[in-house]
């Protein structure tokens, strides 16, 4: 019996010679059993075959060829991953900055321990005197002790100038030239907490202001800055040097000249001689 095997490989055919009278082979050889890639196929079917030609068994396929940059290209786009989508801002999504409750709380707490000192410190300081602004030009030493003696025992008032007539003779409601401010004695010290209650006052339409300190007065932060401006002011300076420098020519002209009576004008006469004339 004569065999033919087809091999996709090769257009070539492979005739193997067997036993004729081998009936285990023919039944092989009809079942067309197809054995790593080739067909083992009898005379007979060949002799079928009316065209002559044997239509060869397909193989496995061949994969094409990837070119490395296109291999690099989908190996990068493997391993390269990106980020997820972020999520909708809203205010839920939103960083805040949270605070602890307990250092929220320690910190009211200073707040309140500080003003607590501050209360007890104004407590505790006793003053015999303190001083008295915004006066009004009216106001006399009475008035005074009056609103003070509700606060403490008075021992004195009295009553200041800053500025103006120094020493008026009676009250004037016109004149506000003068700044007046007074200042009250105790007989036993107070809290200044307890002589602050008064601070505020209405008496004959200005309202009194108290302090410690006298320089702590509107009255005297006033006339600091005026006299700081003047200093600073450049034509006052001008006009102070040209006085000045007048002094000092007519002092050494009366010194080189004793006898030139008018210095400014240049022209002066001589004093007289004893006989009456001019020299």
């Amino acid at each position: 019996m004569i065999l033919v095997r087809l091999c996709h490989e090769t257009p070539d055919f492979e005739i193997k010679r067997g036993p004729q009278n081998a009936p285990a082979i023919r039944a092989t050889i009809q079942h067309h059993s197809i054995k790593y890639g080739c067909a083992d196929l009898s005379i007979e079917d060949l002799q079928r075959n009316q065209s002559g030609s044997v239509t060869p068994i397909a193989g496995p396929s061949e994969r094409p060829r990837i070119d490395d940059n296109v291999r690099a290209t989908t190996r990068n786009r493997r391993t390269t991953r990106r980020p997820p989508p972020s999520p909708p801002k809203n205010r839920k999504n939103r960083k805040v900055r949270h605070r602890d409750p307990q250092a929220v709380d320690d910190s009211r707490a200073r707040i309140r321990v500080a003003r607590k000192k501050d209360e007890i410190v104004a407590k505790t300081t006793m003053v015999n005197r303190v001083f008295v602004g915004n006066l009004h030009p009216t106001v006399t030493s009475s008035d005074l002790h009056e609103v003070f003696s509700r606060v403490s025992e008075v021992s004195k008032v009295q009553i200041r100038c800053l500025g103006g007539n120094v020493a008026p003779t009676a009250p004037n409601q016109k004149n506000t030239s003068s700044i007046l401010y007074a200042s009250v004695d105790f007989r036993v010290p107070r809290s200044i907490h307890r002589i602050l209650k008064v601070n505020g006052t209405d008496v004959k339409g200005s309202k009194l202001v108290v302090a410690v300190n006298a320089s702590d007065l509107a009255e005297y932060i006033r006339m600091r800055d005026e006299s700081a401006k003047q200093e600073t002011n450049p034509t006052l300076l001008g006009r102070t040097k040209a006085v000045l420098g007048r002094c000092v020519a007519r002092l050494r002209l009366a010194c080189a000249e004793p006898t030139l009576l008018n210095i400014e004008e240049g022209e002066g006469s001589q004093a007289p001689t004893q006989n009456g004339e001019k020299p």
